[in-house]
C-alpha cells in the first residue's frame, strides 16, 4: 500500500499534538497535585496553630480557675476554693467519715487594729503554717473570711485523733505568735452524724464556735 509524503507528514504531526497534549495534561495533573500538597501542608500548618492556641487557652483557663480558688495572702483555698472542695467530696457519697473544723482567731480585731494590717497579714500567714503543720495532706484546708478558716479533716479513726490535731494546732499557734499570743475558738461538726451537706455541716460547726466563744475563747467544741 502506497502512502504519500504528506499523509505521513500529517500522522505525525497529529501524535507530536497528541503526545503534546499528554505532555501538558500530565503537567496540569502534576500541578494540581503541587498545589494540593502545598494546600494540605498550609491547612495542617493552621491546625496545628489552632491547637496550640488551644491547648494555651485551656491552661490559661486552668490557671484562672486555680487562681481563683485560692487566697492571694496565704497561698491557701479561699472562700470559693474550700466551698467547692468539700462540696466535691461530699458529692461523693463515700463510706467514710468526715470532720469540718470552723476556726476563727480570738480577739484579732484588736491586734490589727493596735499594730496595722501589715503585722495582722503577717499573724494570718504564720496561723496558717501552724493550721498546715497539724493537718494531713489529704484534708483541706481554707481561709474562709477575714481571721476565719476551714479545716475538712478526711482521716481519722475517731474524735480522740481529731482532738488531738486540733489541741497541736492550738500548740502551733501559740508558738508562732511571738509576743503577741495568738489563739483561736473551733467548732466541729461531722459527717455523715451531724449532716450530709455542707451548708448543714457548715451552721453546726458554726454553732459548735459559738459555744467554745462563749465558754471563754482558746478552746473546741463538737457540736
Amino acid at each position: 500500500m502506497h502512502t504519500d509524503k504528506k499523509t505521513v507528514n500529517f500522522d505525525r504531526s497529529i501524535c507530536k499534538r497528541k503526545t503534546a497534549v499528554t505532555d501538558i495534561g500530565s503537567s496540569m495533573d502534576r500541578n494540581r497535585e503541587i498545589k494540593l500538597e502545598e494546600e494540605n501542608l498550609e491547612l495542617k500548618k493552621r491546625v496545628d496553630r489552632l491547637e496550640k492556641e488551644l491547648c494555651s487557652c485551656h491552661n490559661a483557663l486552668r490557671l484562672a480557675n486555680e487562681r481563683a480558688d485560692i487566697d492571694f495572702l496565704t497561698g491557701i483555698y479561699n472562700r470559693n476554693g474550700i466551698t467547692r472542695m468539700v462540696e466535691d467530696c461530699l458529692s461523693g457519697r463515700q463510706e467514710e467519715q468526715y470532720a469540718l473544723c470552723f476556726l476563727d482567731l480570738d480577739n484579732f480585731k484588736q491586734i490589727n487594729d493596735r499594730f496595722g494590717h501589715q503585722y495582722g497579714d503577717e499573724i494570718l500567714y504564720n496561723v496558717v503554717q501552724a493550721i498546715c503543720r497539724n493537718v494531713c495532706e489529704a484534708d483541706f484546708v481554707g481561709r474562709f473570711g477575714g481571721d476565719e478558716f476551714l479545716i475538712f479533716m478526711r482521716n481519722f479513726t475517731d474524735e480522740t485523733e481529731i482532738a488531738g490535731r486540733l489541741e497541736a494546732i492550738c500548740e502551733s499557734l501559740r508558738a508562732e505568735s511571738g509576743c503577741h499570743e495568738v489563739t483561736a475558738s473551733m467548732g466541729i461538726s461531722r459527717y455523715p452524724k451531724d449532716g450530709c451537706q455542707f451548708m448543714e455541716l457548715l451552721q453546726k460547726a458554726d454553732k459548735a464556735l459559738y459555744q467554745s466563744k462563749k465558754g471563754g475563747k482558746n478552746q473546741y467544741r463538737f457540736f
